[in-house]
């Protein structure tokens, strides 16, 4: 064994070995640490965030397929119960107010979605201050 002097003390080699070892070990805890901190700060968000965005995108189709059926139904609506008031040249008229009422539709849909939860409310009031 081979022995190994350092600032007047006396060690083996075997000695700085396991010092060797203990620190390989700590790097490779630290690394299992970041690897286990970006795995949760990284892919629980994304997991999340793919379970709001299916619900999302099922409520979008529903509300789509609901919306829709209702204009094909004002549509049917308004081309048979208004009797004889739509035909000839004025047969356009029933897919015009179609038209418009999908218009507003998603205009009303689109300005809730730019109003939504995602907008940074504001922040709550100071409440550190005493006596005042």
């Amino acid at each position: 064994m081979a022995l190994l002097k350092r600032s007047g003390a006396t060690t083996s080699a075997a000695g700085s070995n396991k010092r060797a070892t203990g620190s390989s070990t700590s790097f490779s805890d630290l690394f299992g640490l970041v690897v286990a901190y970006l795995k949760q700060e990284t892919l629980d968000p994304i997991k999340q965030l793919s379970q709001f965005v299916r619900w999302g995108l099922a409520g979008a189709l529903a509300f789509s397929i609901g919306t829709l059926l209702i204009l094909l139904g004002v549509l049917r609506l308004l081309q048979t119960e208004t009797g004889s008031v739509f035909s000839g040249l004025l047969s356009f008229v029933p897919y015009v107010a179609v038209v418009v009422v999908a218009g507003a539709t998603f205009v009303i849909a689109a300005s809730r979605v730019a109003k939504g939860s995602a907008t940074k409310s504001p922040a709550p009031p100071n409440q550190s201050e005493e006596g005042h």
